[in-house]
């Protein structure tokens, strides 16, 4: 059987790791970079065990919080 929902928590922190990749070509200035290290800290959590998943969230939201002083 296949698991659906654990297909879609590892699909999360993929597109944020696209996102990552595909900014490199792009400029660095817009929010893309930092919206996708939020995708994958936050897929990597949930994908995670219990410890590992605070430490992506730290970071997770240590991206996000840098994102919101910068604008």
């Amino acid at each position: 059987m296949i698991d659906w929902f654990l297909i879609a928590r590892h699909a999360v922190w993929i597109i944020g790791a696209a996102i990552c990749v595909a900014s490199w070509s792009w400029n660095r200035r817009i929010a893309v970079p930092r919206i996708g290290v939020a995708l994958f800290c936050f897929g990597l959590a949930s994908v995670s065990r219990w410890w590992e998943a605070a430490v992506w969230v730290i970071i997770g939201c240590l991206s996000l919080v840098r994102w919101k002083t910068q604008k």
